[in-house]
């Protein structure tokens, strides 16, 4: 009978380990996707304002270019 209860306890504590362990793994892979998901949401935006700061940029030269031409 001792040894039935021993190894009843031992698989449920095995499985109380599994159970965590596998929880512990999906709460890691959840951060990393929730991390992974800001770090390209921030990628996006970044790019997005150098997209905006080189079309500023281009602006600036042609009507450079443009203010030069008539001048001449």
């Amino acid at each position: 009978m001792r040894e039935i209860l021993h190894a009843m306890l031992r698989r449920t504590l095995e499985a109380i380990v599994n159970r965590a362990e596998r929880l512990c793994l999906t709460a890691v892979y959840s951060k990393a996707v929730n991390t992974g998901f800001v770090l390209l949401w921030a990628s996006v935006c970044w790019l997005n304002q150098l997209d905006r700061y080189d079309k500023a940029a281009k602006q600036i030269r042609r009507e450079d270019r443009l203010g030069r031409k008539i001048s001449q």
